[in-house]
C-alpha cells in the first residue's frame, strides 16, 4: 500500500467522522425536498481508464433543474461529499484529476493524454477543480457556454491534470488540500 493510499483512508476516515452529522442532516433534508433518491449515481472513468460508479447527493429535480437546496449543495461543495466512501473504496484519491463521464473522455482525449491522465486515480479535488470552482457561475456569463468549454476550459484542465499526474507527490497533495479547505471554509 502507498503512502498516498494511506493518506487517502486515514483523511477519508476522519474526514466522515468530522462530517458524520453533516452527512445524516443533508441526507435527510435531501429525502425531505426530493421525497425519492438521496443519492445520485453516475458511470465515470477511473484509474487505468476503468469505469466505476460515483456517488454525490442528489441536486436535481425530476425535470432536471437544480434544486433550491440543491444550489447550496454545489456551491458549498456538500453534494461531494459522498465520495469520501468513493475514496474508502478505492475508486477515488482525494487529490487527482476530477473524473468525468466516459463518452466526454473517450471522445475529447487522445489516446496519449488518457494514458497520463488516467496513471492516477481521480480524486475529489485537483489543481483544475481549484482554479474552476466557480465554472457554473462562469459559464452562464458566456454566449456559448458548450464552444467556451470545449476550446477554452477543457483543454487547460486537461494540461492541468496531466501536469498533476506527471508530478504527484504528498507536498503537492497538501498544497492542494489547504487551497481547497480555504475555498470551502470562505
Amino acid at each position: 500500500m502507498t503512502v498516498k493510499r494511506i493518506f487517502d483512508i486515514v483523511l477519508s476516515i476522519v474526514l466522515v467522522i468530522f462530517f458524520l452529522v453533516p452527512l445524516l442532516v443533508i441526507s435527510l433534508m435531501v429525502f425531505l425536498t426530493q421525497k425519492e433518491k438521496v443519492f445520485f449515481f453516475q458511470s465515470r472513468v477511473g484509474q487505468y481508464e476503468k469505469i466505476f460508479t460515483i456517488v454525490k447527493f442528489c441536486t436535481l429535480n425530476d425535470n432536471n433543474e437544480v434544486t433550491l437546496l440543491g444550489k447550496f449543495l454545489r456551491s458549498s461543495k456538500f453534494d461531494e461529499l459522498p465520495q469520501l466512501f468513493n475514496v474508502l473504496n478505492g475508486d477515488m484519491s482525494i487529490v487527482g484529476p476530477r473524473p468525468d463521464v466516459p463518452n466526454w473522455i473517450f471522445s475529447h482525449l487522445s489516446k496519449s493524454e488518457r494514458k497520463k491522465i488516467f496513471s492516477v486515480k481521480p480524486g475529489m479535488t485537483s489543481p483544475a477543480s481549484i482554479k474552476y470552482v466557480n465554472e457554473e457561475k462562469l459559464l452562464e456569463s458566456i454566449s456559448d457556454p458548450d464552444i467556451y468549454y470545449q476550446d477554452i476550459i477543457w483543454p487547460e484542465k486537461v494540461k492541468m491534470n496531466i501536469d498533476y499526474a506527471m508530478n504527484v507527490s504528498l507536498k503537492t497533495d497538501l498544497h492542494i488540500l489547504l487551497k481547497t479547505f480555504k475555498l470551502i471554509f470562505n
